[in-house]
């Protein structure tokens, strides 16, 4: 669908705290390296501290950047809530 509708400029920002109501994540259902995953769908994957405001700035640039200058990928980036 990126390719058809040439959407060389998405970002998507996920959460991961690795928290659930059921417990910690990696025990309920492990997901592993999440970013690796993303990063097998082509995605350009960058992992940060949600907390650090200047950090989020910049890996927003930085998509930016990349989706500037990549037209062929997407730009994911990740997260953690400590």
């Amino acid at each position: 669908m990126r390719k058809k509708y040439n959407l060389s400029n998405l970002i998507a920002i996920v959460d991961r705290n690795n928290i659930q109501i059921g417990g910690d994540t990696e025990k309920v259902m492990p997901l592993g390296d999440l970013a690796d995953k993303w990063r097998s769908f082509g995605w350009n994957a960058q992992e940060i501290d949600g907390h650090d405001h200047l950090a989020i700035i910049q890996a927003i640039d930085k998509a930016k950047e990349f989706s500037a200058a990549e037209r062929d990928n997407r730009t994911y980036n990740s997260w953690s809530w400590r």
